[in-house]
C-alpha cells in the first residue's frame, strides 16, 4: 500500500524516526532514515517519493489516521513494522517499538512503550 505524503514532512518522520533509533540505542543516519520512511510509505526509495510528492494532486490525496478506517490504520502499522525490520534489520518487538513512537501518519493515539529496548548498536 502507498501512502501519499509530501518530502517536508517525511523528512520530519525521518528525523523522528533517527531519534526513536537513537533512544533505543541505534545510530541510522537521517539519509538512510529517509530511505527507510519512503519505504515504509510504499516507494522503492525516496527519491520516487520526492518526485511522486511533487505532482500537482499529490497532497490532495494524502489521509492521515483519522481520515480512515481501524482496518486501514491496522494494515499502514504492518507495513510500516515489516518495512522497518527489511530496511533496518531491527528485530520486530523493537520495531513496533519505534513505529508506535514515531507514529508516521499521526494523528492516532501513540501506543504504550513496548517494554525494554535493544541494547546499543549500529544498524546496518
Amino acid at each position: 500500500m502507498r501512502v501519499s505524503v509530501g518530502t517536508a514532512h517525511t523528512t520530519n518522520i525521518a528525523k523522528s524516526l533517527k531519534r526513536a533509533l537513537a533512544e533505543r540505542g541505534f545510530a541510522l543516519g537521517l539519509m538512510r532514515c529517509q530511505e527507510a520512511v519512503a519505504k515504509m510509505f510504499g516507494y522503492a526509495n525516496f527519491h520516487e517519493l520526492r518526485v511522486v510528492s511533487l505532482r500537482p494532486d499529490a497532497q490532495s490525496h494524502y489521509e492521515n489516521d483519522l481520515a480512515v478506517s481501524d482496518e486501514v490504520v491496522a494494515a499502514r502499522r504492518h507495513q510500516y513494522v515489516d518495512r522497518l525490520c527489511d530496511v533496518t534489520g531491527l528485530d520486530r518487538a523493537t520495531a513496533e517499538g519505534v513505529v508506535d513512537a514515531v507514529n508516521p501518519t499521526g494523528k492516532r493515539k501513540k501506543r504504550p512503550p513496548a517494554g525494554d529496548h535493544a541494547p546499543s548498536a549500529t544498524l546496518a
